[in-house]
């Protein structure tokens, strides 16, 4: 059982995790069942998601860059006619994510589909953690949803631009359009977001663009994604800036830490443990 793991083994199992190990390599590393980890990542990620939600709130922020981000989950979706069978969820993912330029910070993120339905409710969640007025940049490449969903929820008084890819011949050119407001600045790139692109693939195994790792459940990917921004937002140092995106931010005093996380993840099961108690006491009268 997961939870009869010292907490030292966790917080390893769980720093493997985080560096890009597949969930099977971790098994035989560390002689543990596929399940003891697979268990541990969801019970983490409940921890991480909960954190997110409440603590990336209410920031003050000036320029936020957005970009969408491909993976896939039980196969890529060229081949799912070729299956006899699959789940609903098989195919393509996309992850759409949002970065303070200045603090590197993971305002908001989804694990959908790249329809205008989810580029919605992403945007609508991002709106709702920010505080901005009428000198907000936000930054995007060409997907046609975005316009429409940032107009809905952001309005028109803060500018927004897109830098569109162009292609000509065999050379591709950055064609930076301005959609809506007046530009306040001249730092018109979404360079940040692309960068923190690699850095998810490079640290998560489910999101190699060649891999063997990649998720069977689409449960297990939004997961690994809820565990990969806490890492990277409070506890992963990051080079440019010397410290985590968090504390940069100004909404920690301090990094985080794997050891931390783990004594959450302990206390949740045993609330968890308790409430099943209960229940089945009630059941017994």
């Amino acid at each position: 059982m997961v939870n009869q793991l010292p907490a030292t083994k966790q917080t390893k199992i769980l720093y493997q995790l985080l560096e890009g190990n597949g969930m099977r390599s971790i098994c035989r590393m560390e002689d543990v069942s596929w399940r003891t980890v697979e268990k541990l990542q969801t019970d983490a990620a409940r921890v991480a998601r909960r954190y997110h939600r409440r603590h990336v709130s209410d920031l003050d922020v000036e320029s936020i860059q957005i970009d969408e981000l491909w993976s896939f989950c039980y196969a890529k979706q060229h081949r799912l006619k070729k299956l006899n069978s699959h789940p609903d969820d098989a195919g393509d993912v996309w992850t759409w994510l949002a970065l303070e330029s200045d603090t590197k910070l993971i305002l908001a993120y989804r694990v959908d589909d790249r329809t205008y339905h989810s580029c919605k409710r992403f945007i609508k969640d991002l709106e709702g953690r920010v505080n901005y007025d009428r000198d907000l940049e936000i930054f995007t490449d060409g997907n046609p949803t975005y316009p429409k969903a940032i107009k809905r929820y952001f309005g028109t008084k803060i500018s927004y631009s897109q830098l569109v890819k162009v292609h000509k011949g065999d050379e591709v050119e950055i064609e930076d359009r301005q959609v809506y407001g007046k530009r306040r600045s001249n730092r018109s790139t979404t360079s940040y977001i692309e960068r923190c692109n690699l850095t998810v693939r490079q640290a998560t195994r489910r999101y190699a663009r060649k891999t063997n790792g990649f998720s069977k459940t689409i449960e297990n990917h939004r997961a690994s994604f809820d565990l990969f921004v806490m890492y990277y937002n409070w506890i992963r140092t990051h080079e440019t800036l010397g410290t985590v995106p968090a504390v940069a931010a100004g909404i920690a005093d301090q990094p985080y830490s794997l050891e931390r996380l783990v004594r959450r993840v302990d206390r949740l099961r045993r609330r968890g443990r308790e409430r099943n108690r209960d229940r089945c006491q009630l059941a017994i009268k």
